[in-house]
């Protein structure tokens, strides 16, 4: 196969992140980028050295570039059928998380990939630390034994975008950031059956258009029996971005400093054997290649679109059952999704 084509769609943070991964990987190459700001993304290939991607503000007309792959770097709201569109192109699709703000985009998204028989990535990064993938491991052998507990803190003190503090916009702080420990959750619990939930706006109420909450605490419950907690808050530590989460099974206890760093504390003898993984792993750019070797035939996809549709489903029984002031609300499964396994 020759260099694989990728359009990128958007000009934020994201798109920057797969541009700069892209640029690492042998047999890439960033032929498009598209944004309704045209300058902003052609500020971005400027900065990258992309001089001979094509600038576009047009989606048909990006569409119509000779491409393989496309890369959805939108934020939620804006997600419209474009992914739709590429797929029935024929062009291998990755999208950035959260994949919609309602499972019945989700599941069009996922219709359409069936439909097109194309490759599909989610871009739930975090799966491609070392410490997590370490743990993965011990979790498909069955050396850490069943799962039982699952315990994540996310914290932030940030303003982020205007779009970010529209909760109609983003989805609110569950939908858009701390998603990613409910999908680690997912990987190493299972599916989710049960979401417990409360939310609240504790730290922004007067700032003007902050309607996404601030404070959240969830509980859910998994199909195989094991119970979780998850927190996010945006009135932390300013500067600071920070998600850590431990992980009880019968057999071993990892507590996550970040998806890369962990302490393992082996107990299935009785006794406590310790095992420190600290890796380097640049996970968007493991998650890229991943996402390329798929394209390239050389392995199955790692997280398709199935993946995000399910962590979709989660994150939404959460704001739906917090809007009920915690009551339990039921989380629907797809058919399709793995769980991480």
């Amino acid at each position: 196969m020759g260099d694989i084509r990728i359009g990128i769609l958007g000009g934020g943070f994201m798109a920057g992140q797969r541009c700069a991964a892209l640029g690492k990987i042998p047999g890439c190459r960033v032929a498009a980028l598209c944004d309704v700001a045209r300058d902003r993304v052609a500020s971005m290939a400027a900065a990258r050295g992309l001089s001979d991607a094509r600038i576009h503000d047009s989606l048909e007309r990006f569409l119509d570039e000779p491409l393989d792959a496309l890369m959805v770097c939108i934020p939620p709201f804006a997600h419209d059928g474009q992914l739709e569109r590429a797929a029935a192109s024929g062009l291998h699709v990755l999208v950035e998380k959260p994949i919609a703000l309602s499972a019945r985009r989700g599941r069009s998204m996922v219709g359409a990939v069936a439909a097109a028989g194309v490759v599909s990535h989610v871009g739930f990064h975090m799966r491609a630390g070392a410490a997590v993938r370490r743990v993965k491991e011990l979790l498909d052998t069955g050396e850490a034994g069943r799962p039982v507990l699952y315990d994540a803190r996310y914290e932030c003190n940030a303003l982020h975008g205007a779009w970010w503090r529209d909760r109609s916009r983003s989805g609110g702080q569950v939908f858009e950031q701390a998603i990613h420990l409910y999908d680690m959750a997912r990987c190493f619990m299972g599916e989710a059956e049960t979401a417990s939930a409360f939310q609240a706006n504790l730290c922004h109420a007067d700032v003007e258009g902050y309607t996404s909450e601030d404070v959240s605490a969830a509980s859910l419950r998994f199909t195989g029996g094991g119970l979780a907690t998850i927190a996010a808050t945006n009135c932390a530590v300013p500067g600071e971005w920070n998600g850590r989460f431990t992980l009880v099974c019968r057999a071993l206890t990892a507590h996550f400093e970040d998806p890369n760093r962990a302490e393992l504390v082996y107990t299935g003898d009785g006794k406590a054997r310790r095992e420190r993984v600290s890796g380097d792993v640049d996970l968007y750019l493991e998650d890229t290649r991943r996402f390329i070797a798929a394209v390239r035939g050389e392995c199955g996809a790692a997280c398709p679109v199935e993946e995000g549709l399910a962590a979709l489903h989660v994150v939404e029984s959460v704001v739906r059952s917090a809007g009920h002031h915690g009551r339990p609300t039921r989380v629907p499964i797809i058919r399709g999704a793995s769980a991480g396994r």
